[in-house]
C-alpha cells in the first residue's frame, strides 16, 4: 500500500483529506505543522506528500527544502496546498521544487486525479491492470476511487461526508 504524508494545520481539512485518501486505498500519515511533517517524513518514507504552504513552526517551503535535502525524498512527488492563491504563487511553488500546486478550496475529485497521475494506484498493479487503468477515460474512471455511500451513523464530520460524495475542501 502506498503512503501519503498529509501536512495540514486545520483539523477538518486533514480529516477530510484522510477520509478521501484512505477510501481510495492509500495509507495516510498526518502532521499538524511543518516541524511535525519533517519528523513524520523521517520516521516513515512517504510515496507522496501533501503540504499546506502556510503552517505553524515551518512553512511548506521550509518543509520541502528539508525533505529534498534527504536522499529518500529527492524524487518523491510533493503537492503544495494553499488557501492564499496570489499571483505568482504557483510559479514560485513549482520553481521551488513542488510537483504540483493546488489552491483551496480543493476539489477532491481533482486531488484524487492528480495523486493518481503522480503516484499511480494505491496498490502495486500488474502490467495488465496498469494498461486497463491508463486506457480508462472520462470523468467516471477516476470517480471509482471514492465510495459515495455514507451512513449517517458513521463518525464523520460534515466535511468528511462531503468528501465521500466527491465535494470540495
Amino acid at each position: 500500500m502506498k503512503t501519503i504524508l498529509v501536512a495540514e494545520d486545520r483539523d477538518a481539512s486533514r480529516e477530510l483529506i484522510r477520509t478521501v485518501l484512505t477510501a481510495a486505498g492509500y495509507n495516510v500519515v498526518e502532521a499538524r505543522d511543518g516541524q511535525e511533517a519533517v519528523e513524520r517524513a523521517v520516521a516513515t518514507t512517504a510515496d507522496l506528500v501533501l503540504l499546506d504552504l502556510y503552517m505553524p513552526h515551518l512553512d511548506g517551503f521550509a518543509v520541502l527544502a528539508a525533505l529534498r535535502a534527504r536522499a529518500e525524498y529527492a524524487h518523491v512527488p510533493v503537492i503544495a496546498l494553499t488557501a492564499s492563491a496570489m499571483a505568482g504563487d504557483r510559479e514560485r511553488a513549482i520553481e521551488s521544487g513542488f510537483s504540483e500546486y493546488i489552491s483551496k478550496p480543493v476539489n477532491m475529485a481533482y486531488l484524487r486525479r492528480e495523486i493518481h497521475r503522480l503516484l499511480g494506484s494505491p496498490e502495486q498493479s500488474s502490467p495488465e491492470q496498469n494498461s486497463l487503468e491508463q486506457n480508462s477515460s472520462g470523468p467516471d474512471s477516476s470517480e471509482k476511487l471514492l465510495p459515495v455511500a455514507c451512513k449517517e451513523s458513521d463518525d464523520l464530520t460534515d466535511d468528511a461526508r462531503t468528501a465521500r460524495a466527491g465535494g470540495s475542501l
